[in-house]
């Protein structure tokens, strides 16, 4: 067992455009060149911590990466609720 974060959050009314640019620093993008002839993954937050998101809006992360995920949610004037739990070490993987 360890320690982590229960990770809610909900955006406030913004913009698609906003949205969008806060779901590819979150989540990371695949982007597209030269007409779909060259494809790069981008990565975000996520892509690089071992999380779980067991529904739409809810992250766990183990508890030294909550500044990183708080710190970018904080960015985009998030609505932030945060709960400590603990969970087995395998359950956080890295997509």
């Amino acid at each position: 067992m360890m320690k982590a974060k229960l990770i809610c959050y909900t955006l406030k009314k913004v913009n698609h455009q906003t949205r969008s640019k806060f779901k590819r620093e979150f989540f990371g993008y695949q982007d597209k060149s030269n007409k779909g002839k060259y494809e790069y993954n981008r990565k975000g937050i996520l892509s690089q911590l071992p999380h779980s998101r067991p529904i739409r809006s809810i992250v766990i992360v183990k508890a030294k990466d909550e500044s990183q995920i708080t710190n970018l949610l904080k960015k985009y004037d998030a609505d932030i609720r945060i709960y400590d739990i603990t969970i087995n070490k395998n359950e956080l993987k890295i997509p």
